[in-house]
C-alpha cells in the first residue's frame, strides 16, 4: 500500500504548487442593479489591523489567529434572533448544538437553525438575500461561489474575527488565494474551509474478507477493480443483480478518470470543455463495461450510499464527505477506506480532484445588529481547536484545515485522512461549475447508461451543451491548469 503517514511537511507541500484561486462556479443573478447593493459593502479588504498573540499556538480558542473572548453582553443585552440555514442533516444536528452553546453564553440571543431542502436552497437564497429577507447565516457550497461573489451576496470577513496573514500562513488554501473571491470584490474573503477532501473508495470489510481478499491489498488499477467487482457481485435466480460489486458517483469517476490519464477537463482559457477525446472515451467505456459487459452494477439500483449501507453494494467510490453520512447513519457498519483505483494503478500523472468544502457565511443585507452578532457567533465556532479538528473536519471526512491540528494523534489515526494524505500530492484543485456537473450527468452519463446513446454521440452532444452554457459567462475561473505536476499532463492541450 502507499505510505500514507501524514506529516505537516508532506501535507504542506500541497500549498507550494496549488492554484492561485479556488474553483468557483454558477450563473450570476440577473437584474441586480448597483443601487440594490448594501451601502456598507465595498472593495475594502482590511489587512493586519489586529495583531496575533505571540502565544497563539498555545491557545485552543484562536484557530483564526484572533482569540475568541466571551463578552459581558452582546447586542447591549437586547433580544435578537438570527436565522441559520443548512441543507445537510448531519451538519444541521451539530450546528444545533453550536447554537445552544452560544445561546447559553448570551441568553438574549436566539439562533434558529433550520434544515432546508437542497433543491430549493440556492434559489431561496439568491431571491431572499438581496430582498433583505434571507437568513443571517447559511452554509455555503463551492459550486455556487461565482454567483455569490459576483452578486455581493456574502459579507466580507472582518479582521476582528480572523487575521488575514495568519490564515495565509497557517491554514490550507489561503496563501494560494484559494479562499479569496476572484470576482465581485477580488481578494475579499467570506468563509473558512472545513478541510481538504478527495475521492475515496469505501469497501465493506465483511464482504471483502468473505471473498478471501486482504484489507491490505485493495484494487489499485481499473483492471484490478474489474476483477474484484466481478467477484463481489451477486445475482438472483433470474440473473438480476442483488449486490453490486462496485458503485460510484459516475460523473466524478469520469472526471477523475480523465485527470488520471493526463487530460484536463477544460480548455486553457476556461471557455470550453474537453469531453470529446480519447481519454474521456476510455473512462466512459470503462463505466459502460462495468454496467453492460461485467454487469457488476445496474443503473436502476438505489443510490450508492443506500446500496452500500444496506450491503447491496460491496464497494463505492465518492468524495470523502460520504464519511460523515456513514459514521452518522450506520455506526455499526464495518468498512475500510482506500485510494480510488487509477487508470494504470499509479498516482501519476494525477490521482484526482481536490476540493475544499467551506463553512458558514454572513448575509451582507442583514441589519447591522444581526451582522454583528452573526460574526461573533461565527468567531465563536472557531474558538475550539477540538471543534475544528473533530466536528468540522474529521467527522466530515476531511483533513483539518488548520495546520496546527495535523499532527494530532486522532488525525494521524483516522483512516480517511490518511488516504487523502497519501494522494494529496497528486490532486488537482478544481471545483467544476454547476453547469458542467449538470451537463456531465444529464447529457453524457445518463444517455449512455440509460438511454442507449453511443459514447461518441454522447460526448459530442455533452460538449456542445456544456460549451453553450459556459458561453453565458465571461469567466468561470477554471483553475485546473495550475496543477503542480502540470509537466506530467498531456502536452499542448487546447
Amino acid at each position: 500500500m502507499h505510505d500514507t503517514r501524514l506529516t505537516r511537511r508532506s501535507f504542506l507541500r500541497l500549498g507550494a504548487g496549488m492554484a492561485a484561486t479556488a474553483a468557483v462556479a454558477a450563473c450570476a443573478p440577473a437584474g441586480q442593479a448597483d443601487s440594490d447593493m448594501p451601502s456598507d459593502m465595498g472593495p475594502v479588504v482590511e489587512i493586519g489591523t489586529i495583531e496575533v498573540p505571540d502565544n497563539v499556538f498555545d491557545l485552543s480558542n484562536a484557530a483564526t489567529g484572533i482569540p475568541y473572548v466571551q463578552k459581558d453582553s452582546i447586542n447591549n443585552g437586547e433580544p435578537i434572533t438570527l436565522e441559520y440555514w443548512e441543507w445537510a442533516l448531519d451538519r444541521y444536528e451539530y450546528e444545533l448544538g453550536w447554537a445552544e452553546e452560544y445561546m447559553k453564553l448570551y441568553p438574549n440571543v436566539t439562533i434558529n437553525v433550520s434544515n432546508q431542502s437542497w433543491g430549493e436552497y440556492w434559489t431561496k437564497l439568491t431571491v431572499n438575500v438581496p430582498a433583505g429577507q434571507g437568513p443571517a447565516l447559511w452554509h455555503m457550497h463551492t459550486s455556487q461561489l461565482t454567483e455569490f461573489c459576483d452578486g455581493g451576496l456574502m459579507d466580507p470577513m472582518p479582521e476582528h474575527v480572523a487575521n488575514r496573514k495568519f490564515l495565509d500562513d497557517n491554514w490550507v488554501a489561503f496563501s494560494e488565494g484559494a479562499m479569496d473571491c476572484p470576482t465581485g470584490t477580488p481578494g475579499s474573503r467570506h468563509f473558512l474551509p472545513m478541510g481538504t477532501m478527495m475521492p475515496v473508495m469505501y469497501i465493506n470489510t465483511r464482504l471483502w474478507e468473505e471473498e478471501g481478499f486482504s484489507v491490505d491489498e485493495p484494487p489499485k488499477s481499473w483492471s484490478d477493480l474489474r476483477t474484484v467487482a466481478k467477484a463481489l457481485t451477486r445475482y438472483d435466480n433470474q440473473d438480476r443483480i442483488v449486490r453490486a460489486g462496485f458503485q460510484a458517483d459516475w460523473p466524478t469517476f469520469h472526471k477523475n478518470g480523465c485527470y488520471q490519464q493526463g487530460r484536463y477537463l477544460f480548455t486553457q482559457d476556461g471557455k470550453r470543455t474537453q469531453i470529446n477525446n480519447q481519454e474521456s472515451r476510455n473512462a466512459l467505456q470503462f463505466i459502460k463495461d462495468l454496467h453492460e459487459v461485467d454487469r457488476v452494477v445496474d443503473p436502476e439500483m438505489p443510490s450508492r450510499l443506500d446500496s452500500f449501507t444496506s450491503e447491496t453494494a460491496a464497494i463505492i467510490a465518492d468524495f470523502s464527505w460520504v464519511t460523515s453520512v456513514l459514521r452518522r447513519n450506520n455506526p455499526d457498519l464495518e468498512w475500510f477506506a482506500a485510494p480510488i483505483p487509477t487508470f494504470d494503478g499509479t498516482f501519476q500523472p494525477a490521482y484526482g480532484n481536490i476540493r475544499f468544502a467551506v463553512e458558514a457565511v454572513v448575509n451582507p443585507y442583514a441589519p447591522e445588529a444581526e451582522k454583528a452578532v452573526a460574526w461573533d457567533f461565527w468567531h465563536f465556532l472557531y474558538s475550539s481547536d477540538h471543534r475544528v479538528a473533530h466536528t468540522v473536519a474529521l467527522r466530515n471526512g476531511f483533513i483539518p484545515p488548520y495546520n496546527k491540528l495535523i499532527d494530532l494523534p486522532e488525525v494521524q489515526e483516522d483512516q480517511v485522512a490518511n488516504v487523502i494524505s497519501g494522494a494529496v500530492e497528486w490532486g488537482i484543485v478544481n471545483d467544476t461549475p454547476a453547469v458542467y456537473n449538470v451537463g456531465i450527468n444529464d447529457a453524457l452519463i445518463g444517455p449512455i447508461l440509460v438511454g442507449g446513446t453511443e459514447i461518441d454521440d454522447a460526448m459530442a452532444q455533452a460538449e456542445q451543451f456544456i460549451d453553450a452554457e459556459l458561453a453565458q459567462r465571461e469567466d468561470w475561473n477554471i483553475i485546473e491548469r495550475n496543477y503542480k505536476h502540470a509537466n506530467l499532463m498531456i502536452p499542448d492541450q487546447p
